[in-house]
């Protein structure tokens, strides 16, 4: 019998499917030294709308390089 510990996380993957999928399973596997596979049934799919995980990340690179910006002209013209 083997035995494991999962390690726990979280985190959302977006997948494009077309309007009219059916019969969705999400396939799980192993690694090589464990040689498993778990399969999960995906029948309540949710239209979640557009991907927007990236969006925060990127907002907070232009005003970090923004406050960047006005750091450097502020040093420029003192």
């Amino acid at each position: 019998m083997v035995s494991f510990n999962p390690l726990k996380t979280s985190g959302a993957i977006v997948f494009e499917l077309p309007t009219d999928s059916t019969d969705i399973n999400l396939i799980i596997s192993g690694d090589w030294v464990l040689v498993f596979q778990v399969k999960i049934a995906l029948d309540n799919l949710l239209d979640r709308g557009k991907d927007t995980t990236q969006k925060d990340e990127i907002m907070d690179e232009a005003m970090a390089d923004a406050h960047k910006q006005m750091i450097d002209l502020m040093q420029q013209y003192s």
